[in-house]
């Protein structure tokens, strides 16, 4: 800064500018291009170091309009976006690059700066608004899809219930009959059992009906 010293007149008191300020003048000199507007004053009248306060002061306006810039940048990050919304995206973007030189016009004392940048700003509001618009319905086709993906799922998962439903009555009819063939044969044991043992018992009880049984 060729050793000048940056000075702030207060109350017609010269102030010296301290050493954390001259830190900032000299980040706002690299911006000169940007904010020479504004620093249009000389030295001596803290033209420059006013540049750097012009700077910071839209700060709270910049932050507001994150919102904008962090769903555009989400909206970017999409696979599925179209190119409406592609446009749509860029048309917003290339409007917040004009938000670092509009943010210190906006604070000087032209009305045309300070109404340039409610305009920009209203810019992004339309467009993030055509954003979430579009947004909604890809959202609504991309549900739609899911919604028949878990269809076609659901419809294979009941064909392969009902296919071990059929397996299984048709298993229990099995059973069923293996039960009627096993009880048949029991019966059928147990009444030959019956027929052999019914000599003897007659032969030992020595009766009329052994008798004839014998004859």
């Amino acid at each position: 800064m060729n050793k000048e010293q940056w000075r702030f007149s207060v109350g017609g008191t010269s102030v010296e500018v301290r050493e954390q300020v001259d830190r900032i003048v000299k980040i706002v000199l690299v911006a000169k291009d940007s904010i020479s507007s504004v620093a249009s004053l000389g030295p001596i009248h803290a033209g420059l170091p006013w540049a750097g306060v012009c700077t910071l002061l839209p700060f709270d306006a910049i932050l507001k309009s994150n919102t904008f810039i962090s769903k555009a940048s989400r909206i970017r990050s999409r696979e599925s976006l179209r190119l409406l919304l592609q446009n749509f995206t860029a048309r917003s973007l290339d409007t917040m690059l004009e938000l670092p030189a509009s943010s210190i016009d906006s604070h000087s004392n032209s009305e045309k700066y300070r109404q340039s940048w409610q305009t920009i700003l209203k810019n992004i509001e339309l467009s993030e608004t055509a954003c979430d618009k579009l947004l909604a319905i890809i959202d609504a086709q991309d549900q739609r899809s899911r919604m028949k993906r878990l269809q076609s799922v659901l419809g294979e998962q009941n064909r392969k219930i009902d296919e071990l439903l059929r397996v299984s009555r048709e298993q229990d009819k099995e059973y069923e009959k293996l039960l009627l063939e096993v009880k048949s044969s029991r019966e059928e044991q147990r009444d030959r059992c019956l027929t052999d043992e019914k000599p003897n018992c007659l032969q030992a009880l020595r009766t009329s009906a052994y008798e004839e049984h014998k004859a």
